[in-house]
């Protein structure tokens, strides 16, 4: 066995799932809705999104991209060693669904965990799965995100226009070839901003209806951001920086500066966050892949999802320096490098 004290763990496979659903912008047309009290998500730059049908639940995406990701390389559920699973939401309030993967892609001799840390839940489980392969406890691993966000959607504000659903998985193993794989890391949260943004049991902020013996609140889990000017003020401050920051941190961790990235792949909040993100790294057309115009905010399952299609259309080249980094909840915020190949 190679010396687990050398072993990086290298992205062997991808595999996605989107619904086939689209929901273009003029459906929401029927609504008067809010606005999010922020350009942030208010300018939102998403034109379609593609939404989960009623009868398919977060695992039955998760499964589909796992699937898909096994197909592509070859490799068998028994093969599997761990499943690291970060559902936005899971079909039910516990156990997650990483349990319910396991079981039905037959993956007989994988345990597997629940992992969530919001939008940088992706970015965390690559370097969990790094660690477990680089100290010898795993030899195959796979990682599946998946975000069912209209299913919390608050339909009386703008940022409802932001969210859409699918699912990514990757498969890793220890890397074959000398300096390829995973380089290094870079994470931090600020659990002072805790309150700014989440999914709570809440009434939807435009209604306006009143409450009776007979007809009781609207209350259903939503997604909410804290629209006061302290909570606004924080997530314009942070949003547009803090993952530049995190990524050159990563970076110089690795021996690298901005210079070095051939690829970025981030989870897509926004347009306007998107933007500021690519100015700052200095990056070009062709070293990023953004689906938000078409595939709308994905949180956690953003960035399996892009890396999948990225491959697709053979966007990475062995070797290249990729940098994957996220913003999210909690506030947590990630950046993990690879140079990729095995």
């Amino acid at each position: 066995m190679q010396d687990t004290l050398l072993r990086k763990a290298a992205i062997v496979g991808t595999g996605s799932y989107l619904p086939e659903t689209i929901r273009t912008n003029e459906w929401f047309e029927k609504f008067e809705l809010l606005t999010s009290g922020t350009e942030i998500f208010d300018d939102s730059g998403v034109k379609e999104r593609r939404v989960v049908s009623d009868e398919m639940k977060s695992s039955g995406m998760e499964i589909l991209a796992c699937q898909d990701a096994l197909k592509k390389t070859g490799i068998k559920a028994e093969e599997i060693d761990l499943i690291l699973c970060n559902s936005n939401i899971h079909d039910q309030l516990q156990p997650g669904n990483a349990f319910l993967i396991q079981h039905k892609l037959g993956a007989k001799n994988a345990g597997a965990f629940n992992f969530d840390s919001a939008c940088t839940s992706f970015i965390n489980c690559l370097i969990i799965a790094n660690s477990m392969i680089a100290g010898g406890e795993c030899e195959t691993i796979l990682i599946v995100s998946s975000t069912t966000w209209t299913r919390v959607a608050d339909y009386t504000e703008k940022k409802c226009m932001l969210m859409g659903d699918g699912a990514g998985a990757v498969i890793l193993k220890p890397a074959k070839t000398e300096g390829r794989g995973y380089l290094g890391s870079y994470f931090i949260s600020h659990g002072d901003l805790y309150y700014t943004m989440g999914r709570k049991v809440k009434k939807p902020e435009g209604w306006k209806g009143e409450r009776t013996y007979y007809n009781g609140d609207p209350e259903k889990l939503y997604l909410f951001i804290d629209r006061t000017k302290e909570g606004l003020d924080k997530i314009r401050e942070l949003g547009p920086v803090q993952t530049v920051e995190i990524t050159k941190k990563a970076l110089q961790k690795c021996g690298l500066t901005i210079k070095d990235i051939d690829f970025f792949i981030t989870h897509q909040p926004a347009k306007f966050i998107l933007e500021a993100w690519r100015n700052s790294l200095g990056l070009k057309e062709g070293q990023y892949y953004d689906t938000l115009a078409r595939y709308g905010n994905l949180s956690n399952a953003s960035i399996p999802v892009n890396l999948d299609g990225a491959l697709r259309l053979n966007m990475l080249q062995d070797d290249d320096i990729v940098a994957f980094s996220s913003h999210g909840m909690g506030v947590n915020v990630s950046s993990a490098i690879f140079r990729w190949g095995i």
